[in-house]
């Protein structure tokens, strides 16, 4: 029996585009055909809160400056319903002083901009996914007050409630993983962080998943085939951590993985087969370049890092491209990024000749096949993991 375990780090492609301006705690969603990365903060001489939205087209990658968000802002949060990229939430400066925004801003498919109904409060540091027909808005932080408030949107706009987070508390991370959309982490105070893991189904019934292995805020998440991954991060001026915890379809938590390098602020999505965990800040303040990738089997590789180490940028996948733009190396030479990093899967296929009565199976197979043919060219796609039980045959 031969074994196949084709993970080689070269199947993810690396090239460089850039955005407009160079900015940190923008956000990202996708729409349609075109990535949007949006809002973000530079500081020159005293903050500038931008409005700038940078669409980025899957078919070439060509970026084009649309409609700006009605308020500049940053530490907003992103996600897409139905046919609308919705960015809600942030901060900034309004009305001569700093300001905590109720706004949602609405993309459709042609990335025509309208303006639903606010959130209830103002508030940044929120969080926001979707699962079936609605896009979740939950937490967030207004300088005095957090926030278990679980706002709601469906596919035509309309706004309603779910029921509230199990803590108030901001700066979580949440991904979608099958029917469930998933909350986690997070901050109840400057340094107090929570394990919890508040989840909805796609009728916006609350549960709670397994508990994360240990407490964490300024994390990412993303999902890759049948798990969705939680990189813990860590908490303000304390270590970071490299834990991944898994959690599977029944949102019980599965597993634990590694990261390669122990950061927060870190960025995550997902290409077809692919979860990518970029950047970030590790212990000791240094800006990071290092790129985790995680395959469906939950074996990580490491294609090439990004092209500038830093945290708090924004990531988000359109087509078979993974983006992951902006950001702030503050650690290392106090510079904000204009690069978007894009990964890509360069997928080949492994072919072999196997006679008749040779079995295998690969990924993707829910059962073993069996040659029928005196001989048979078999192509699997990479990164490929299976086996195949080679016959003698005398033919």
């Amino acid at each position: 029996m031969s074994k196949f375990n084709n993970y080689n780090p070269n199947i993810i492609g690396h090239t460089i585009v850039e955005l407009s301006q160079a900015r940190e705690d923008l956000a990202a969603t996708t729409v349609g055909v075109c990535a949007l990365f949006a809002g973000g903060e530079a500081y020159n001489s005293g903050s500038l809160y931008f409005s700038t939205v940078d669409a980025y087209n899957k078919n070439n990658l060509t970026r084009s400056t649309r409609t700006p968000l009605s308020a500049g802002r940053r530490d907003l949060a992103a996600t897409t319903v139905g046919d609308y990229a919705l960015f809600g939430g942030g901060y900034g400066s309004g009305y001569g002083s700093s300001a905590y925004y109720s706004t949602v801003d609405a993309y459709d498919a042609n990335l025509v901009l309208s303006t639903p109904t606010t959130l209830g409060e103002g508030k940044s540091r929120l969080s926001a996914t979707t699962v079936g027909n609605y896009a979740l808005f939950a937490g967030g932080y207004n300088g005095s007050s957090r926030f278990s408030s679980v706002e709601v949107y469906n596919t035509s706009l309309a706004k309603s409630t779910a029921t509230s987070l199990n803590v108030s508390r901001n700066s979580m991370c949440s991904t979608t993983i099958g029917n469930c959309a998933l909350f986690a982490g997070g901050l109840t105070g400057s340094t107090n962080a929570v394990k919890t893991v508040d989840a909805y189904n796609s009728n916006l019934s609350k549960s709670t998943a397994t508990e994360l292995s240990d407490y964490s805020a300024y994390s990412a998440a993303t999902t890759v085939g049948d798990y969705a991954l939680i990189a813990l991060g860590g908490v303000e001026n304390t270590s970071a951590k490299s834990n991944i915890d898994v959690y599977n379809g029944n949102l019980i938590r599965s597993n634990t993985l590694e990261l390669s390098l122990a950061r927060i602020e870190l960025s995550a999505t997902s290409t077809e087969t692919q979860a990518l965990f970029a950047g970030g800040r590790s212990t000791g303040n240094v800006s990071q370049s290092v790129v985790d990738a995680y395959n469906s089997d939950l074996l990580r590789s490491n294609p090439d890092g990004l092209s500038k180490g830093r945290q708090n940028g924004a990531a988000t996948t359109v087509g078979k491209y993974a983006l992951f733009g902006g950001g702030y190396t503050a650690y290392n030479n106090n510079f904000y990024c204009a690069v978007v990093d894009v990964y890509y899967e360069n997928l080949g296929v492994i072919e072999f000749t196997a006679c008749k009565n040779s079995t295998y199976k690969f990924q993707n197979m829910s059962d073993e096949i069996t040659v029928t043919e005196d001989f048979s060219t078999i192509s699997i796609p990479t990164p490929a993991t299976g086996y195949v039980k080679f016959k003698n045959a005398n033919l």
